[in-house]
């Protein structure tokens, strides 16, 4: 195969990381309970960080699953500066096209999805925020801190209002208490449970539904024969023994002629 019809395994593997890695670090950080936080856009990214969660020591990274992993903790912790500097020293970048475009197309959007981030993580902690002091730790302009800011209140994920005037951020805080939380537990365990069940019963209904409604319909017409054909004469030959005493006899009527004339020969021969 020519090298330019040739995809790199280490590419796509790296550009999913880091887009799992931008979908699912603001993700965590909204999410407030446990059960809610075991819900994964990406199962095999989680199942990596969680195990780069579990390690005691880091070392250096050493290949680009590292390098994503690492980057993606210190997103976490709000250090979207060395998460920049840990995706754009990826070398696998080199091998596409306007590397140089795409390098500063990944740093806007790691600035970008650290300030969800760091929203998310540390509203509980403030009353207000400055969009001024926002921009400057992110490397923003004030009219991007206050568009994103404004998408997430209008999204709702964000409780919190604008003071455009003062030019802050209001949060408001809208804690639950011990009965709403354990509600909420309850109830995603009642999801949880429902979905399973509905899983189990789909899998257990699944293979006959298949046999009944296969392509060439054999199985379809082999059991409305039995059922329908069969059955049919069966029970039509039935009813006529029973509805004619004296003509056509069922079983039970040559049973009884029959152990009839066996008590009238036992009679007979006592005489």
């Amino acid at each position: 195969m020519p090298f330019h019809m040739h995809i790199n395994t280490e590419l796509a593997e790296a550009a999913f990381l880091v887009a799992s890695m931008l979908v699912e670090i603001p993700l965590l950080a909204s999410l407030d309970t446990e059960e809610a936080r075991r819900k994964a856009v990406s199962k095999s990214f989680r199942r990596l960080l969680d195990h780069a969660n579990r390690q005691v020591f880091n070392g250096p990274p050493e290949n680009t699953r590292d390098h994503i992993m690492q980057a993606s903790r210190a997103l976490q912790d709000g250090e979207w500066q060395k998460a920049r500097d840990l995706v754009q020293s990826i070398a696998i970048w080199n091998l596409m096209p306007e590397s140089k475009q795409v390098k500063e197309m990944l740093a806007k959007r790691i600035q970008e999805e650290g300030l969800r981030t760091y929203l998310f993580a540390n509203a509980p902690y403030y009353n207000t925020l400055s969009l001024e002091l926002l921009s400057r730790i992110f490397s923003l302009s004030l009219r991007s801190v206050t568009s994103i800011v404004s998408k997430m209140i209008w999204n709702e994920e964000l409780a919190a209002s604008l003071d455009q005037a003062a030019g802050v951020v209001v949060f408001h805080r809208v804690e639950a208490s011990k009965l709403q939380q354990l509600a909420l537990t309850l109830s995603e365990r009642v999801a949880q449970l429902v979905e399973q069940n509905e899983k189990s019963l789909d899998s257990k209904l699944g293979g006959n539904v298949g046999w009944q409604d296969r392509g060439d319909g054999k199985g379809g017409e082999k059991r409305g024969g039995e059922a329908t054909g069969g059955g049919g004469e069966r029970r039509g030959t039935r009813t006529g023994g029973r509805g004619a005493p004296r003509g056509g006899r069922g079983r039970g009527a040559r049973f009884a002629q029959g152990l009839g004339g066996q008590v009238t020969g036992a009679q007979a021969t006592r005489a």
